[in-house]
């Protein structure tokens, strides 16, 4: 968990920055809203998904451990979305 929480910090900072330099470059509404969706999966879920994964694992809790698993699958399928969007959208 600590080098979870401490990796997780790292990739929000990244994640901003990264975000304030595509910003000067980004044009369209749909990919101000591709990027608002990596703010809400790097502020919002990645903390939930953590603590759920944790919690569940301690304490041997299946109901947590389902969350954790369908945040992921979750994460991932946002993720897939992205890069299948942001291809498509540089060929127009």
């Amino acid at each position: 968990l600590f080098c979870g929480v401490w990796f997780d910090l790292f990739f929000a900072l990244v994640e901003v920055l990264a975000g304030w330099a595509k910003l000067r470059w980004i044009q369209g509404t749909v990919m101000t809203a591709l990027l608002c969706a990596n703010y809400v999966l790097c502020f919002l879920l990645e903390p939930c998904r953590l603590y759920l994964g944790y919690a569940g694992n301690l304490g041997e809790k299946v109901p947590e451990l389902f969350l954790f698993v369908f945040l992921c699958l979750g994460c991932i399928a946002i993720l897939v979305t992205q890069l299948a969007m942001g291809s498509f959208l540089e060929e127009l």
